[in-house]
C-alpha cells in the first residue's frame, strides 16, 4: 500500500462523512464525492487511492480527471474501457496516467424488494474473480495499449452486489437490475502496459512453452475459447505477443534445399494460412 492509499473500510467511513456531512468548503466546484453522479465503489476507489478530495475530480484539457496530482492522472474505470479512448488520446499526450480497473475477487449477492426497498436475500456468489477478466476491457483500448505514458493497475475487490430482481412472463427467467456495488475490502493489485510489461496477464505456463494455440491459453488461463482469443489480440496489439508459422512447418520449409526463394515464399504463405492460431511470448528484456 503506498503512502496516498487507505483501507477499504476507511475510504468507505470517508465517503460516508463527505455524502452526509459535506466537504470542508461546500462552495468549491466538483468538491465532494458523487458530485458527478458516480457509485459506490468508483467513489470509495478514489478516496483509496488519494484521500485528498482536493485533487479529485480535476478539469484538464475540456475533460474531467479522476484523479490529478503533480502531472499523474489517475483514472478510476468500474465500467467499459471504450468511454475512455477521449480521454486516453488527451491525457497520454502531457502526463502519466494509471487507469485503476476493478475485478471482484469475491461477491455477496443481496436482492432487494423492489417494492420495500428491504434485503429479502443473501448469498455467496461461486464464482471467484480472475485478473484475465481484464481482457474483456483492454480489447477496447487497443491502440493506446504500445503508449509508454498509460499504465494499467487491476485491483481485486470483495463486493457486496445489490440487485432488484424482475418477475418474467411465464416460461421466461427473472431478470435483475444491479443497482449498487459496495466494496467490502481491497485485495491485491497487478499493472501492465508498455513500461509495466504484460507477464501479470500472460499464464507462467504459456511463457514456457516454444509456442502455443488459443487452446493452449484458454486451459491455463480459464478463460473461454472466445474470450482466449480476444486476450490474444489483445496481447498481440501491446507487442507481447506475435503470430508464427508452426516451427515444424518452418523446418518443413528449410528442408526443401532444392527451392528457389519464391517456392519457399509461397510454402511459408500456405502454411501460414494454415497455421494462423500458432504464437509466442516475445521475451521482455
Amino acid at each position: 500500500m503506498s503512502e496516498h492509499e487507505i483501507s477499504a473500510s476507511e475510504s468507505l467511513s470517508r465517503l460516508e462523512g463527505m455524502t452526509f456531512s459535506g466537504t470542508e468548503d461546500p462552495a468549491a466546484p466538483d468538491g465532494g464525492i458523487g458530485t458527478l453522479g458516480e457509485k459506490t465503489l468508483h467513489a470509495a476507489l478514489k478516496n483509496y487511492y488519494e484521500p485528498d478530495h482536493r485533487l479529485h475530480e480535476v478539469r484538464y484539457k475540456g475533460l474531467v480527471a479522476d484523479i490529478m496530482r503533480d502531472g499523474e492522472i489517475l483514472e478510476i474505470q468500474t465500467g467499459s474501457f471504450f468511454h475512455l479512448r477521449r480521454k486516453l488520446e488527451l491525457f497520454c499526450a502531457d502526463n502519466s496516467v494509471t487507469v485503476i480497473y476493478p475485478i471482484a475477487r469475491s461477491k455477496t449477492i443481496i436482492t432487494v424488494d423492489p417494492d420495500t426497498g428491504a434485503a429479502s436475500s443473501r448469498r455467496r456468489s461461486p464464482k471467484k474473480g480472475s485478473p484475465y477478466e481484464a481482457y474483456a476491457e483492454l480489447i477496447h483500448i487497443m491502440p493506446f495499449l504500445k503508449e509508454p505514458n498509460l499504465t494499467v493497475r487491476g485491483v481485486m475487490v470483495d463486493l457486496d452486489e445489490y440487485r432488484i430482481v424482475h418477475s418474467g412472463k411465464a416460461g421466461r427467467r427473472k431478470s435483475y437490475t444491479r443497482t449498487e456495488r459496495i466494496p467490502t475490502a481491497f485485495g491485491e493489485e497487478f499493472e501492465c502496459g508498455a513500461r509495466a510489461g504484460w507477464r501479470a496477464l500472460i499464464p507462467s505456463e504459456i511463457e514456457t512453452m516454444d509456442y502455443f494455440t488459443i487452446k493452449d491459453f484458454s486451459g491455463f488461463s480459464g478463460l473461454t475459447y472466445y474470450r482466449a482469443n480476444a486476450a490474444i489480440k489483445v496481447l498481440c496489439a501491446a507487442g507481447a505477443v506475435e503470430r508464427i508459422i508452426r516451427p515444424e512447418a518452418e523446418k518443413a520449409v528449410k528442408a526443401e534445399k532444392d527451392a528457389s526463394d519464391a517456392e519457399k515464399a509461397a510454402i511459408r504463405a500456405a502454411n501460414m494460412a494454415r497455421s494462423r492460431n500458432f504464437y509466442r511470448v516475445i521475451k521482455e528484456n
